[in-house]
């Protein structure tokens, strides 16, 4: 006679589930790809997490701010231990891609804005740029940086940003570090725009 069929006699107890390694440590410094840019970021403070059947991820975080995430999967590809071999990568892009050089852009004129957000005591910064070929490089209050042309239209539209109307910002002397630029899709408002803007090609 046969009894009733127990589940420890379908599952064999040998084939335990291995979970996916645990490849990075918190505190510990990676380098990840986006576009051509390279940024720096630190494994955060809290548990890596399995995704799918066989993978892992990490949260991220820059100095002073932001977040982002990597998996195992993505190790040495986008994400690397390593600052060279993460520049290795970007540069590559760069080689093949039509990417406007942060470091050679240069402004015959620069029109800067800046106060402090009441909020958080913040100094939030704004400003425009010429830079040549009928270019505009434009900071807004609350936007990526990003290039358009150099018209009146899109100067009287920098200046009608509803700061300058609650917030009574002031002019300043200004020097910006102008970031590598990439080219936007064609349904968006903007030419050129920084690798994390999501409107980029």
């Amino acid at each position: 006679m046969i009894g009733q069929i127990n589940m420890f006699d379908i599952i064999n107890p040998a084939e335990e589930i291995k979970e996916p390694p645990i490849l990075l440590s918190i505190g510990q410094t990676v380098y990840k790809v986006l576009r051509g840019d390279v940024i720096k970021y630190t494994v955060y403070d809290e548990k890596s997490w399995i995704c799918g059947d066989n993978d892992r991820g990490y949260r991220l975080k820059v100095k002073g701010g932001c977040y982002g995430v990597t998996l195992n999967s993505r190790l040495g590809i986008e994400t690397f231990t390593e600052y060279k071999s993460a520049k290795e990568v970007a540069e590559a892009y760069i080689n093949n891609h039509n990417v406007m050089i942060g470091a050679k852009i240069k402004a015959s004129e620069v029109i800067a804005y800046r106060y402090i957000r009441e909020c958080d005591n913040r100094e939030m910064k704004a400003f425009y740029a010429r830079i040549g070929s009928g270019l505009l490089y434009v900071k807004e209050f609350m936007t990526y940086e990003h290039i358009i042309d150099d018209t009146a239209k899109n100067i009287k539209k920098f200046m009608e940003q509803q700061e300058f109307k609650y917030d009574q910002p002031e002019q300043f002397d200004y020097i910006p570090k102008f970031k590598n630029m990439y080219p936007c899709r064609k349904d968006v408002d903007w030419m050129y725009a920084p690798a994390e803007y999501s409107g980029c090609i």
